[in-house]
């Protein structure tokens, strides 16, 4: 799915991409997203339905297995991020919806909608073929991504159909009777580090000048990473570089040696050992794959 860059506070915006609604529908596979997403939250609901192969979605602390034939929603303003384990691929159908759509349909309670979007609802909806409204979803999820990969929906088609899995889904959100849930401890220092990281990627960075920024510990910055993004500073960082070099690499002509001193490698060899690694090809063939 086309994502705009994050925030410094880990927001994203989804780039619609069906007519003039708040959907974006895509079938994506896990290779290209460097077999793991940065870690980012949004207003929308988003489905995920592997196709071929499992995933793994980190939702708010917790990790949430998706298997082939499955399928998981993650409600609105989660922190999260989808990835593989052992850098296997999975190609997974992945729709984006603004629930706000859904306060537009006669009848729909809104105060009620907000309640289900709100931080006292689950994180995540898990859907299965056992359960009969879930398997039901499952196969419109399929069938919204084969007219993706093959045509033959127009964007009103694809939109009405997003609209009927969400109003599927609405009724069987159950909202707890609790608090709302406050803030991570320090989570505010977490985010602060993040838009130090995205101004400064590019300059040879450690943990400690990381942790200097906010003026904590370089122990503290690891723990607050971990527990906010749920992986360390340099893991962060890295990943920064490597999403800024995948980009210049699909919308430059730049060598690969400008692109390591652009985005903090430093020498061509250090960014090729680096992305091949990571990536699993050399930068030369993802930039012809994806040129």
């Amino acid at each position: 799915m086309t994502q705009t860059p994050q925030n410094s506070d880990l927001s994203m915006a989804i780039k619609y991409n069906v007519g003039q609604t708040q959907v974006a529908l895509s079938v994506a596979d896990m290779y290209q997203r460097g077999y793991r997403e940065t870690p980012h939250w949004h207003d929308d609901w988003e489905f995920f339905a592997p196709i071929v192969g499992g995933l793994h979605v980190f939702v708010n602390g917790r990790d949430y297995p998706v298997a082939e034939g499955t399928g998981l929603l993650v409600n609105s303003d989660r922190l999260h991020y989808a990835f593989t384990a052992r850098r296997t691929d999975c190609r997974f159908v992945d729709l984006a919806l603004n629930p706000d759509m859904l306060g537009q349909l006669k009848g729909t309670d809104i105060s009620q909608l907000r309640r289900k979007m709100s931080l006292a609802a689950p994180d995540v909806v898990e859907l299965t073929t056992t359960t009969p409204w879930q398997a039901t979803i499952l196969d419109r999820l399929h069938l919204l991504g084969n007219a993706y990969r093959f045509g033959g929906s127009d964007p009103l088609t694809v939109a009405t159909e997003a609209l009927a899995i969400c109003t599927r889904v609405l009724p069987r959100i159950h909202v707890a009777d609790e608090p709302m849930r406050g803030p991570i401890a320090g989570e505010q220092r977490a985010f602060q580090m993040v838009d130090f990281i995205q101004q400064h990627y590019f300059e040879p960075l450690t943990a400690s000048q990381i942790a200097a920024s906010v003026h904590i510990s370089r122990s503290q910055c690891f723990n607050l990473f971990q527990e906010v993004l749920h992986t360390g500073p340099n893991a962060y960082l890295q990943q920064v570089r490597l999403e800024r070099a995948a980009a210049e690499l699909r919308t430059t002509r730049k060598s690969v040696a400008e692109i390591a001193q652009d985005c903090g490698f430093g020498t061509a060899s250090h960014l090729i050992a680096t992305f091949k690694g990571v990536m699993g090809v050399t930068p030369r063939k993802y930039r012809v794959a994806n040129g």
